[in-house]
Order: structure tokens, then C-alpha cells, then sequence
């Protein structure tokens, strides 16, 4: 059938081709804007928030909801964006249902767009339910491009029980969403950028996995205040479809603050920078010097249970070659355009370097079976080619 449609179709372009040459204008016909896009908004925003969990129960998503409402009575949107919530708050065990709410401006409160089955054993951290949201929002509120702010806890690539399958995205209940999983979902659909309002998930073994997903990521490389970003003055800004401005926003916020309250880092990521980057690295990891020990290497989190690195100072101490370090150097930050840190996190931890991007590190090859580290793109495109891995 394709060979019939071509043998058919190309004397009738031959023929067009003629008949256009006999015009007195040659230039090329202007191509028009796709006549599909003519009544879609130009950005629609959607907030996956996964709440069934301690942040809901401590008031941090209602307070978010809340500074969304703020925005909306000082008209944040205008014409330019729509701002959808798909929200699991606590309690979907004893029938309150997640629901996908739009955010107006001037209204006093969301309009519900959607409530979804009241059946306990689905959850908010599911493939499916993740896929089922992204596509009520794109027949919804369809837009000319889509920002999407993930909202939950997290750990970076690495589930907080070894038993369970590697989850580390959101917490509904007693389930999280392995990172692998959470790609599959998101390369299925396209959003001009992912913000995530959770923790440690600027983390390179998380946005190398996320590369195809989406062109920028912004994220935290430490754990994130619990209060989480001021959405009063962020949603403005995302209406704009300034991801990085929100990021500035966002650090200019809480570097503001005093005391223990003065707690944030932020990174922007151009994931079409990551697999130069991979290769970079992967030279550098090739000639390691073996490490021994993490003593002394800058962490982004205080607890010893679950520690990830300054990436930066972690490849520094293993490169053998300072002009490929260099040179790795300055591909690394072509790919962090921004990155910011208060001197302390999480109260007391002191944030001497900040790179952009944490790391985990690897001392042999038992560490990358723990928490299935080596089911992780990052382990089999540059770190498993370590020599001082080879099991």
C-alpha cells in the first residue's frame, strides 16, 4: 500500500510543482500558525499535588492552596496561562477523593473539574493514575505548551525501604513512585518545564533519568523548607512561563528570612546538556581514583541514613586529570544556568559548596545493588565504567 501511494502520488506533485513555476511570483507561500493552536491558552500550568501524607496533615498543602487563592484575587493569571490543581489530600482511605480543581482569577475558590473514583487502592503515585491526570488536563485546558509543579515528598532517586521496590517521587499512604516510573510517565507528554517543589530532587542520577521528559528542570538539591514555595508570589511568574525567575523568586524568598527559617537551595537544569555531561563524566570515572571513604565531601542532607553529595566536590576528589576535570567543569555548568544556596540547611547543616547538582557515590560494587542504585541510566551510561566497581 505505501509503494501504491507513492508511485500515485509523485507525478501529481511533479505536475503541481509545474503549474506553481508558471506564476509571476516564485517566493514561498508564508506558513501560518496551526490553525489547532488558535483558540488554546499559551500555557496551562498543573500542580500534581500528593498529599495523603504528613505534609497534608500538618496544613502545608492547604497553606499552598491558600497562597494560591491570593494570587488569584490580584489576578496572577491574566490571559496568559490557566492554572490547574490535581489534589490527594488526606483522608482518600476514608472517602475524600483526589479531585483536579482549576485556580481563576478573581474567584474566591477552585472550580472542580474532576473527582476521581473513590477507590483506595489507587493511587496518586501510580503510573496510571500520574498518566489519567496528564491527559484530563490536556482535554481539559488545552494550551500551546504545559508547566508541570510536582508537589509531595521525595528522596531523590532512592526509596526510603530497602524492601520496596526503588520509589522515591511523592508519598500517597504508604506508596512513592520509583524515578524509572515516574520517566516513563512524563516522556509521554511534553511540558516546556518540571518544577519540583519537593525535596532533593536536583540530583543528577533523577534529571539524567528525566532528560527526554522535558527541556528544564528546577529543583532543590537539599530538602526543601516545609513550607515549600510561596506560590503568593511564584504564580505570576509561572504564568509568564519563567521557570527560572520562579527559582530566583523562590531563593530571594527565603535567603530574606532569619534564623532557622533562612533555608534554600535552588538549581535550573537544561537537560539537553546531560548527556554531554554523562560523557564527561564517564571519561573522568574510566581513570578514578579509587574512594575510599566519603569523609569530608560536601552532603546536601544532615541525616547519615541517607546522605547524597555535592557532585562537584565528589568528582573532583577522583579525577586523575585536571584538564579533563576543567573541561568537565564547564560542561557541567552549561548544564546548571542557575544555582543558589543559604549558608545553612535544615537549621544547622552548613552548605559550603553548592554546585547545582548532588551526586550518590558509589565506594564498590555492593553499594550499587543497595536500593536498586544499578537499575538507574546514570549506573549503566557512567558510573558502572568505573574499574573500581568491576564485580
Amino acid at each position: 500500500m505505501r509503494r501504491f501511494f507513492i508511485l500515485y502520488i509523485l507525478p501529481v506533485i511533479a505536475l503541481m510543482a509545474i503549474l506553481s513555476s508558471c506564476g509571476d511570483n516564485d517566493e514561498p507561500m508564508p506558513v501560518g500558525p496551526d490553525p489547532d493552536d488558535a483558540d488554546k491558552t499559551p500555557l496551562t500550568l498543573l500542580i500534581y499535588m500528593v498529599a495523603d501524607n504528613s505534609l497534608g496533615t500538618l496544613g502545608f498543602a492547604e497553606q499552598d492552596l491558600s497562597e494560591i487563592s491570593t494570587a488569584m484575587s490580584e489576578n496572577a493569571l491574566g490571559e496568559n496561562a490557566r492554572l490547574l490543581v490535581y489534589k490527594s489530600m488526606p483522608g482518600v482511605n476514608k472517602g475524600v477523593v483526589p479531585e483536579l480543581v482549576e485556580f481563576t482569577d478573581g474567584a474566591p475558590e477552585p472550580k472542580l473539574l474532576k473527582s476521581y473514583p473513590d477507590d483506595p487502592s489507587i493511587y496518586s503515585t501510580s503510573e496510571e493514575r500520574m498518566a489519567e491526570v496528564l491527559e484530563d488536563v490536556r482535554e481539559i485546558a488545552p494550551a500551546k505548551e504545559y508547566g508541570l509543579i510536582m508537589w509531595s515528598h521525595s528522596t531523590a532517586w532512592r526509596t526510603e525501604d530497602s524492601a520496596l521496590p526503588a520509589r522515591s517521587f511523592g508519598q500517597d499512604r504508604d506508596r512513592r513512585m520509583a524515578i524509572p516510573a515516574l520517566s516513563r510517565v512524563l516522556n509521554k507528554f511534553s511540558h516546556k518545564f518540571i518544577y519540583f517543589d519537593c525535596c532533593l530532587m536536583a540530583n543528577i542520577e533523577v534529571v539524567y533519568e528525566l532528560r527526554h521528559a522535558t527541556p528544564l528542570i528546577v529543583a532543590s538539591g537539599a530538602e526543601v523548607h516545609g513550607d515549600g514555595m510561596p506560590y503568593q508570589l511564584t504564580v505570576p511568574i509561572f504564568a509568564k512561563g519563567d521557570a527560572r525567575a520562579v527559582a530566583e523568586k523562590t531563593f530571594e524568598y527565603y535567603d530574606s528570612r532569619s534564623g532557622v527559617d533562612r533555608w534554600c537551595t535552588q538549581s535550573v537544569i537544561e537537560t539537553d546538556k546531560l548527556d554531554r555531561l554523562a560523557a564527561a563524566t564517564r571519561s573522568l570515572m574510566e581513570t578514578a581514583t579509587p574512594l575510599s571513604s566519603t569523609r569530608g565531601i560536601q552532603t546536601y542532607t544532615p541525616t547519615s541514613s541517607f546522605r547524597t553529595y555535592d557532585m562537584d566536590d565528589y568528582v573532583s576528589r577522583i579525577s586523575t586529570d585536571e584538564t579533563a576535570y576543567q573541561t568537565w567543569l564547564t560542561i557541567l555548568t552549561e548544564a546548571v544556568t542557575y544555582k543558589a544556596s543559604t549558608p545553612y540547611v535544615n537549621g544547622n547543616h552548613r552548605i559550603a559548596k553548592y554546585c547545582g547538582l548532588s551526586s550518590n557515590i558509589v565506594t564498590s560494587a555492593n553499594d550499587a545493588s543497595k536500593y536498586h542504585y544499578n537499575e538507574l541510566q546514570w549506573w549503566a551510561d557512567v558510573v558502572s565504567h568505573n574499574p573500581n566497581f568491576a564485580e
